[in-house]
């Protein structure tokens, strides 16, 4: 990412201005000038960044220190690959083909992503306690509906033997009157 927008000149890298305003803040500039010179010896003052466990530390290195890295290996690479050494072999073969980034066994989720499933699992537990409640309720309503019901054939047969006897009185009444 970095090393596209670097520009290359014979004796150091000139980092163009978008870049070199933030870094400026962050690094004075004669570190970054020999940070990124091209060649990586020893002779002109350069030292070759560590490559032991770099599939380990790989993920979690600063973007910085992997172009730092990436500049160094690409360097080394563009010579005879049997001028290079085990570890660097390692080191390259890892960030080319290695598992990293999109490669990753992990996926890595986004922010936005993450908080997309939270918030998808708390409306689904809002709505599950809202469904139970309810059903709560209607379990209460249907029992009281029940009584209720109960209650309205208890009176209409109240109310069916006292016609009954009424009728019955009545009609004894006419009897008597009939006689």
């Amino acid at each position: 990412m970095i090393s596209k927008l670097i520009n290359r000149s014979r004796s150091n890298l000139i980092i163009s201005s978008s870049i070199s305003k933030r870094l400026s803040f962050q690094y004075p500039q004669s570190l970054i000038t020999t940070r990124f010179s091209s060649t990586y010896n020893e002779s002109n003052g350069n030292i070759a960044p560590d490559l032991s466990g770099l599939e380990h530390r790989w993920s979690k290195m600063k973007e910085f220190d992997q172009a730092d890295i990436l500049d160094y290996l690409n360097d080394k690479s563009t010579n005879h690959w049997n001028n290079l050494t085990q570890v660097e072999k390692r080191a390259l073969y890892y960030i080319y083909y290695g598992p990293w980034g999109p490669r990753s066994k992990i996926p890595i989720e986004s922010v936005a992503a993450i908080v997309l499933k939270k918030l998808t699992l708390i409306l689904i537990f809002i709505s599950l306690g809202i469904i139970f409640y309810n059903y709560a309720i209607d379990i209460e309503d249907e029992e009281n509906f029940q009584k209720l019901i109960n209650r309205v054939d208890e009176l209409k047969q109240k109310e069916k033997k006292d016609y009954e006897l009424q009728q019955s009185k009545e009609s004894s009444k006419k009897s008597w009157w009939l006689f």
